[in-house]
């Protein structure tokens, strides 16, 4: 199969692809030319219940999602980075990063979905999800809500500079 060198495998934690290969990834987001996110299925600590692998069993080779994507690991088509840009740097903690861009995502009109049959592992040894963004003398639940009020803060305006129609 060919590959779309300029799309993007966006690992934002410490994840292990199970499979299959990021190549079925890119097939499966192409089935939707309006899928701008694909996310696997996620062994470990996971906040959408559609993303995880313990969770329900996803008809057809993809589900279709209105909620922000938790993104240990995400597949993103290069139309979409060159639509809404890039994740925001602001978000240098534990959360918001996925949240705010999945908004953006989804508000300049590109759909968020999760692959049926392809996983990772979330998390590492005794962990069993997010480890990287675990800050020296800040706890999980400190950051989470520094993270909450920087999309709080945000400007609305940044979640409608898409150009997609």
């Amino acid at each position: 199969m060919a590959a779309w060198p300029d799309d993007v495998l966006y690992v934002c934690d410490d994840i292990k692809l199970l499979g299959p290969d990021v190549e079925e990834l890119q097939r499966i987001a192409y089935l939707d030319p309006d899928i701008g996110i694909l996310s696997p299925r996620i062994y470990g600590s996971i906040g959408h219940s559609v993303q995880s692998a313990q969770g329900k069993n996803i008809v057809g080779e993809y589900q279709l999602t209105t909620k922000e994507l938790c993104s240990p690991c995400w597949f993103l088509k290069r139309a979409l980075l060159d639509d809404i840009g890039y994740i925001d740097l602001r978000f240098d903690g534990y959360g918001g990063d996925d949240i705010d861009f999945s908004r953006r995502a989804m508000q300049a009109g590109w759909k968020l979905a999760v692959a049926a049959r392809i996983y990772v592992a979330h998390g590492f040894g005794e962990l069993d999800g997010s480890v990287s963004f675990r800050k020296c003398g800040v706890s999980i639940s400190e950051s989470i809500a520094e993270m909450h009020q920087r999309l709080i803060e945000k400007p609305w305006e940044t979640y409608c500079n898409g150009t997609r129609e």
